[in-house]
Formats: C-alpha cells, sequence, structure tokens
C-alpha cells in the first residue's frame, strides 16, 4: 500500500513541479522588455545606472586588407586552375594528333597490303 501511496506523491509532486515551470515561462514569454530589465536590475544581475560599456568596432581598414588578401589568393588559384587546364588541353591535342597518325600509317600499310 506505502509503496502505490509513495509513487501516487512522486508522481504529483513531479507533475506540480512541471506545471509550475511551464507557468514560470509562460509568464516570462509575456514579460516585455521593460519588466524584464526591471526584474534584474531588482535582482542585481545588471549594472545600476553605471556607465554602459560602448561596444568598440574595429576600423574598416582590417575588412578591406582581409578582402584585398582574400582576392589575391582567389586570383592566384584562378590563375593556376587555367594553367593546369591549358596544361591537359594540350595533352589532350598532342595525343589526338599521335592517335591520328598512327590511324594514317596504318591506313597507308594496309593499302600497300592491298595492292
Amino acid at each position: 500500500m506505502k509503496s502505490r501511496w509513495n509513487l501516487k506523491t512522486k508522481k504529483s509532486q513531479k507533475t506540480n513541479s512541471a506545471e509550475k515551470k511551464a507557468e514560470d515561462l509562460r509568464m516570462k514569454a509575456m514579460e516585455t522588455f521593460a519588466e524584464t530589465k526591471k526584474i534584474k536590475l531588482e535582482n542585481g544581475d545588471m549594472n545600476e545606472g553605471g556607465p554602459r560599456v560602448k561596444k568598440c568596432r574595429s576600423p574598416g581598414s582590417d575588412t578591406l586588407v582581409y578582402l584585398r588578401e582574400k582576392s589575391k589568393q582567389e586570383c592566384q588559384v584562378r590563375k593556376q586552375e587555367d594553367d593546369t587546364k591549358r596544361k591537359v588541353q594540350e595533352l589532350q591535342a598532342t595525343q589526338l594528333k599521335c592517335m591520328q597518325q598512327q590511324q594514317q600509317q596504318m591506313m597507308s600499310t594496309l593499302g600497300e597490303q592491298l595492292k
């Protein structure tokens, strides 16, 4: 009997805690920004009236330097790719010429044999 009662109480405690968490989440979701800020100030989570720390932006020159370097690298990569493509095409062209010469030689030898 006790074990059933313990299980029921544990389940009810779990559901109660889950309901409380859900309710807290709903309330927090409905809060406005001002209310949230006020609550944080009350809890001491935020700076109380202290000077705000201004975010420092990096100068645009850093970005430009990065972009220039990146474009130079991309340009070099493109040149290398173009060179390799050109070399591959030249090799294919020479192979094709060799094959054509071999075919012509075979045809000429075959023609001589038939005569």
